[in-house]
């Protein structure tokens, strides 16, 4: 991963805050430099304030972007509960 992301930025609401920890902990076990973007504490937030400061940091780096694009599309969709979400589109 290291040859594709120099930095990784992360964040989350307050109910994935555990699992941004976790994922946070992996990475720096891994040696991967990340920017943890917050919440910083396992409180009520409102999840659009994270998503804009990580979709800044990612505006920002426009090849990055594309690269994070192309790994999306190459994800593969596994519906749940936002496959209904989805069809409203």
């Amino acid at each position: 991963m290291s040859f594709l992301f120099k930095k990784i930025c992360i964040a989350s609401d307050h109910a994935g805050y555990n699992l941004k920890e976790l994922i946070k902990n992996h990475l720096i076990n891994k040696h991967v430099s990340i920017f943890d973007l917050g919440p910083y504490e396992n409180k009520s937030v409102d999840y659009p304030d994270f998503a804009k400061k990580l979709a800044k940091r990612v505006k920002a780096k426009k090849s990055l972007s594309l690269k994070l694009v192309e790994l999306f599309l190459k994800t593969k969709f596994e519906g749940g509960r936002h496959l209904k979400r989805i069809k409203k589109i």
